[in-house]
């Protein structure tokens, strides 16, 4: 395992460095080590494989038949393939190439005159560019696999892809909305790839073991900062096009609809400003209102014969959909997230998380009552919060019937939902003006009078004290 890394390595470095390519007795040993019985052989020769695809002129086109010629390795060959893309990707971003497929010009501030190190990288994104479609119908013929492994290593090829070639990807990416639910559901995993792969201030990490490559241990290079901003732009306006990606996030596959959210969730924190206000108002925010919505259709009864269970298929959804509801209100600034915390729908939704049965999105519901209560929305919440006490009654009482029940699994559950609805509670009670809710303070009240509850509320109040307190003295 350890030698087939350190000829990836090697591989790298050579084609980095505009050193010979690997020859060709070597990588048919580490072909051979792909078919080894030992998971971790075959996951470094992957890797290895990569590399020197990576570093040959036709090394892509090369991996690319023996996808097509090899199907019982495919899962193997598509880490390759990932590896190889990584690798190209990462110097074509450090050369930052001024050609068509990236910003489409030369950049300020740049030196006109390449290193040798430089024309090397751009070599390689040259040919990552020459090859991008070939890649490309590879990957979407692969979209639709059975086995889920390959189904995700087909996103995240192409997330590379997308970063790699945009200008010459990008425009591929509106008639596959028109195909299956599979290959819709991998283009957005794709793109939330792509959107991670050029966060602000992330540094390239390589290697097994999370090794930062030299060069960029304080972050992003200015060359690598150019290529990240220029392919976020792009993205960006992919997203946003009101008859292209945003399209999905109004779905009809539940699936499709939670990778949107799984989408919006992940790279929103990373790029806050991903959609702009007539997406944000006119689909994200209108979507995610009926991703958290419970949906009595989709609840279904399965019999096991001697018992019956009750399955919710919109219960993934509905997760997603509270964490994305979380990230908008956090990363949105200003009018829009007031107007998101007091529209006519916003109490009817929330509530109705902090009231659902299932203990997984409640906690969530919890969790964006608190987020909204700490926000620059605060003051908007003291106009609904009286109306919460009668909704969310009967599901406190329930859970504390839980916490006391016979059932160590349900009543730690349950003790785990009360706290964040403690801390919620007492998020909403440090915003100023709370004092004039009196439904709510009274329903407060009654909260400090149960003693598992107080005791929860009095062990919240310490930590934030302590925390304080350790932040003072620094």
């Amino acid at each position: 395992r350890v030698a087939l890394l350190a000829i990836g390595e090697c591989a790298r470095r050579l084609s980095g460095g505009g050193g010979a390519a690997v020859s060709d007795g070597v990588e048919a040993v580490v072909l051979v080590a792909l078919e080894s019985r030992h998971d971790e052989v075959r996951a470094a020769a992957a890797v290895a494989l990569g590399c020197i695809a990576a570093g040959r002129s036709r090394g892509l086109p090369s991996l690319l038949k023996l996808v097509a010629d090899r199907p019982k390795q495919k899962y193997m060959l598509l880490s390759a393939l990932k590896k190889a893309l990584a690798c190209l990707v990462d110097a074509k971003a450090a050369s930052c190439a001024a050609d068509s497929n990236v910003g489409g010009g030369a950049h300020e501030g740049m030196n006109p005159t390449p290193t040798k190190k430089q024309r090397s990288r751009g070599g390689a994104a040259a040919e990552l560019s020459a090859h991008a479609m070939a890649v490309e119908k590879v990957l979407v013929d692969n979209a639709d696999a059975k086995e889920e492994g390959v189904r995700s290593l087909v996103a995240e090829c192409y997330g590379a892809l997308l970063a790699g070639a945009p200008r010459v990807i990008l425009p591929r990416v509106k008639p596959l909305i028109s195909k299956g639910a599979c290959t819709r559901k991998m283009l957005l995993d794709a793109l939330r790839h792509t959107l991670l792969r050029t966060a602000p201030g992330q540094a390239r990490w390589r290697g097994e073991r999370g090794v930062v490559d030299e060069g960029v241990r304080g972050g992003l290079t200015h060359e690598e900062e150019t290529w990240r901003r220029c392919v976020t732009k792009l993205v960006k306006e992919a997203l946003n096009s009101s008859e292209g990606v945003l399209e999905l996030f109004k779905d009809t596959d539940l699936a499709v609809r939670r990778q949107a959210m799984v989408l919006l969730y992940t790279a929103m924190p990373y790029h806050p400003g991903l959609f702009n206000d007539s997406a944000l108002t006119g689909v994200v925010v209108p979507e995610i209102y009926a991703a958290v919505t419970r949906d009595p259709k989709l609840v279904r009864t399965v019999n096991f014969g001697p018992f019956k269970h009750t399955v919710d298929d919109g219960l993934p959804l509905r997760r997603a959909g509270f964490r994305a509801l979380g990230v908008v209100i956090a990363s949105t600034k200003g009018h829009a997230s007031r107007q998101l915390v007091t529209s006519p729908q916003s109490l009817e939704k929330l509530a109705g998380g902090l009231a659902d049965n299932e203990a997984d999105v409640a906690l969530l519901a919890w969790r964006v009552l608190q987020d909204v209560a700490r926000s620059r929305a605060a003051q908007a919440l003291l106009e609904i919060v009286d109306a919460l006490p009668p909704r969310i009654l009967s599901s406190i009482k329930k859970l504390l019937r839980a916490a006391k029940g016979t059932d160590a699994v349900a009543a730690e559950r349950a003790r785990d939902v009360l706290k964040e609805c403690v801390r919620g509670l007492h998020a909403v009670m440090l915003v100023p003006g709370v004092e004039r809710c009196t439904e709510f303070i009274q329903f407060f009240e009654r909260v400090k009078q149960t003693t598992l509850l107080n005791q929860m509320l009095k062990d919240i109040v310490r930590g934030d004290q302590g925390g304080a307190v350790r932040g003072s003295s620094r």
